[in-house]
């Protein structure tokens, strides 16, 4: 028998029959199988024939939508890779001591130590080496709660009387879903079905003696201003950070630091010079970059070796998440040092992590002073609205670098998120409150302040018209009458003038970007005439007018141009001074 043929209920996983060696080709084939069901109401996943399978002691269990459902036992134990947990069975049954070959890198070697240490507190009576290899042994002498494997000789023991089984490395998310770290996933091959990630790393007292040679090569300061990056991992693109953006970090880190920043990582990291950092790539010993850390003041890292070494260490760093999420690798919640942009989920685009957000993750009490360049590959708004907002303060330079966004949206059709990504201050006001978690997410780690309150003439309570278009919501009924929808709901409504009142924003700021589908030229008119605002630049939505540059030179603006010049688009207006 090469594998069995499971049959289960969807609703429940309850398995109504096991079949040896049948694949299924048709929907008719599986009904035959599940007599009394209908085709909708049962489902079926072959699984290796190792371990026997019967209703009475198995079921499935379901994991994310997005995860493939789980064979489970009685003790809620996942039936993964059942010929290696079998192979653990079997080797334990039959010796009193078992060596366990580690595998992958040191960040997997870590994590596959916790696994050793579950296993020793879970199977007293039988004894546990850890064989490593040997470029990375002195690392792991540094954990006092494994025994290394050096020969048998050295270590009195009969290769007769030992086993051997091997932690297989590569593995990166648990199929149970959750929050099972990689830890967890490791511990299958040993029969746990939970391993917490407690691996420890304990320098001696006199560690740092042997490193007097290196401190000096590599010019590592007393004063403790030591700054560590480490942003590549192997070929792992969707793990890593780009190089140029190490170097824009570095620049800003520089301007407000007195540091010597370390460039960590293999030897095709990176094999150029920069006046901002020392490279090391390639050139550190495994015990000399668990000494670097030791010393550093700050440390910056992707999903990689470093991270997982500060870990065991105790040490704090910032922690840039893509592929993989503190939940699926640690088996723990994103905390103050992780940039991520899902508390639960691996749903960060890395590339997209910009080395301002970086930045003020570190120093969140600087707002550094970036020079506005516009990026027409980077361009987020529907029109040219972007690049003149960027023209515009390259020529008018910022008062205050803050922002005020009505009818937020999300990222994308934004005028101001690149303005934010460069260091400026926002505050983001969205009508609809089913958009808010967009933002919130998209917006993540940007110094913003998001808002759900509509923007009207007077305070009240309005219907909110839902569209077909989502962009389109708005608090006028006919507005885009192509796209209307059948419903509506009631919101809260506020004018401008008295949300920023409340706010606490300051009179002069410099930016108002206004997109109420089809309200903007009511909300401009009340917040004109009652209030003291007066941003540097407005910026809003043509259609809404019906003479625009009227209305704003009545306040004193200068209408200096349209993002569209041939169809509907937005309309700039620079307070005349």
């Amino acid at each position: 028998m090469a594998f069995q043929t499971i049959f289960y209920t969807k609703p429940a996983g309850q398995i109504i029959n096991v079949v040896p060696n049948k694949y299924i080709r048709s929907q008719w084939e599986k009904l035959r199988f599940c007599p009394g069901y209908k085709a909708n109401e049962v489902a079926f996943l072959y699984f290796p024939a190792l371990i026997p399978i019967s209703p009475e002691t198995f079921h499935i269990q379901f994991a994310e939508k997005t995860l493939a459902p789980c064979l489970v036992d009685a003790s809620g134990m996942p039936m993964f890779y059942p010929d290696r947990r079998q192979k653990f069975i079997d080797t334990k049954s039959k010796y009193g001591t078992i060596i366990i070959e580690l595998n992958d890198g040191v960040g997997d070697y870590l994590i596959q130590v916790a696994v050793i240490m579950a296993a020793e507190l879970k199977y007293p009576e039988t004894k546990f080496y850890c064989k490593v290899n040997p470029s990375f042994q002195g690392v792991l002498a540094l954990c006092p709660d494994i025994k290394l494997f050096t020969y048998y000789k050295t270590l009195s023991l009969d290769p007769k009387q030992c086993g051997t089984i091997v932690l297989n490395g590569s593995l990166v998310t648990d199929p149970r879903g959750g929050h099972y770290g990689k830890a967890s996933l490791y511990g299958l091959f040993v029969n746990l079905p939970f391993v917490p990630y407690n691996t420890r790393l304990i320098p001696p007292a006199d560690f740092d003696q042997g490193f007097t040679d290196f401190t000096r090569d590599i010019g590592l300061r007393e004063d403790g201003h030591n700054v560590i990056f480490h942003f590549r991992s192997k070929d792992w693109e969707q793990k890593s950070w780009e190089i140029s953006k190490a170097f824009e970090l570095a620049s800003m880190i520089k301007e407000v630091y007195d540091c010597t920043i370390y460039y960590l990582g293999s030897p095709m990291d990176w094999s150029c010079s920069d006046p901002d950092m020392v490279n090391l790539t390639g050139t550190t010993t495994w015990l000399q970059t668990v000494y670097l850390l030791t010393k550093a003041s700050k440390i910056f890292c992707i999903d990689s070796a470093v991270l997982h070494l500060c870990k065991a260490l105790g040490i704090q760093c910032f922690r840039l998440w893509g592929f993989s999420h503190p939940w699926n690798i640690l088996g723990e919640a994103p905390g103050p040092m992780d940039i991520c942009d899902s508390y639960e989920k691996s749903e960060t685009r890395i590339k997209e992590i910009t080395p301002l957000r970086v930045f003020k993750k570190a120093f969140p009490e600087i707002r550094p002073l970036v020079n506005l360049v516009y990026d027409p590959a980077h361009n987020l708004s529907h029109d040219a609205s972007q690049e003149m907002i960027f023209k515009y303060f390259q020529e008018h330079p910022p008062t205050n670098r803050l922002l005020v966004d009505v009818g937020a949206f999300g990222k994308f059709s934004s005028n101001t998120f690149a303005l934010l990504e460069q260091g400026w201050k926002g505050l983001l006001i969205e009508a609809d409150p089913a958009k808010m978690n967009r933002i919130k997410q998209e917006f993540a780690d940007l110094d913003v302040d998001i808002i759900n309150i509509t923007i009207g003439e007077a305070p009240g309570k309005l219907p909110f018209y839902l569209h077909t278009v989502d962009a389109h919501h708005s608090l006028v009924k006919e507005w885009t009458p192509e796209t209307m929808g059948t419903k509506q709901i009631t919101v809260n409504v506020l004018p401008l003038h008295q949300v920023l009142q409340d706010k606490k924003i300051p009179k002069d700021f410099d930016l108002l970007s206004i997109d109420t589908e089809g309200m903007d030229e009511k909300i401009m008119k009340v917040f004109l005439e009652n209030g003291s605002f007066r941003p540097k630049l407005i910026v809003t939505e043509d259609q809404a007018y019906e003479d625009g540059p009227g209305l704003f030179a009545r306040y004193g603006y200068l209408f200096i141009g349209k993002s569209e010049l041939h169809t509907h688009g937005n309309l700039l207006f620079s307070r005349d001074d």
